[in-house]
């Protein structure tokens, strides 16, 4: 099985802080900078080009797998279209944290509602949604901490081992630079020191082969290509 990791395109949240080098006057769930928009033609052209190598290899089965934040979920639709298959929003690829704002009094991290189904029916029209994306949004929970966030890709890691496995499948998970941190642990089955990261770029990609022996072959991590320098940010 070939996994393709793609952090998402540069977000309103990570232009801010590149320009500011603050997060005051983040949004809880950004959308694309536009400089993330112009990241996304670039990726369209990389995809293309790899759905045509995997068709050649013999790939049976091709998923896009997304985050259900709207950076992530714009990032998917530009993949979407370059390989002509539908994005399956997953509840456990979200970033690390969830939905929050932090309290500009306390500097408490604050849980907020994500995306709600009218806001992403009216964004993304035609995107399929699941029974979990409601009217009244999916996260309303307290920010999430790190611990927390490492069980969760562990889970998501088993679930790629278990239920989906399949020696001729692809699949493109569409997500975020800190949960990279912890799927890629759940991955390896090792759980190195918080302090050892590994940085993705937006609009990244990182890939690794699964054999039906267990073996994970890492064969990229922060593949950035397929961006000119001007295009290359974190």
């Amino acid at each position: 099985m070939e996994i393709y990791f793609i952090r998402h395109a540069q977000s309103t949240n990570n232009h801010l802080f590149e320009t500011t080098g603050s997060t005051l006057g983040r949004s809880a769930d950004p959308d694309l900078s536009r400089v993330g928009h112009d990241q996304l033609s670039r990726l369209h052209r990389y995809f293309r080009a790899e759905k045509e190598w995997l068709e050649r290899q013999g790939f049976e089965r091709i998923e896009i797998w997304s985050s259900p934040m709207i950076r992530a979920i714009r990032t998917a639709q530009s993949i979407s279209e370059a390989v002509q298959i539908p994005i399956q929003l997953h509840p456990e690829i979200y970033e690390v944290g969830g939905i929050y704002l932090e309290d500009a009094e306390t500097g408490a991290k604050v849980g907020h509602t994500g995306l709600k189904s009218g806001d992403a029916r009216a964004i993304f029209p035609s995107l399929q949604l699941p029974d979990w994306v409601s009217s009244q949004g999916w996260w309303n929970r307290p920010h999430e901490s790190w611990e927390e966030a490492v069980m969760r890709g562990n889970r998501v890691a088993d679930q790629l081992r278990g239920e989906w496995f399949n020696f001729q499948s692809a699949l493109v998970l569409v997500s975020h630079n800190a949960f990279f941190q912890c799927f890629l642990r759940g991955l390896l089955q090792q759980n190195w020191s918080r302090e050892i990261w590994f940085q993705l770029n937006n609009a990244s990609v990182s890939r690794c082969s699964i054999f039906e022996n267990g073996r994970v072959d890492v064969t990229a991590i922060n593949f950035i290509s397929h961006l000119p320098i001007s295009l290359r940010t974190l």
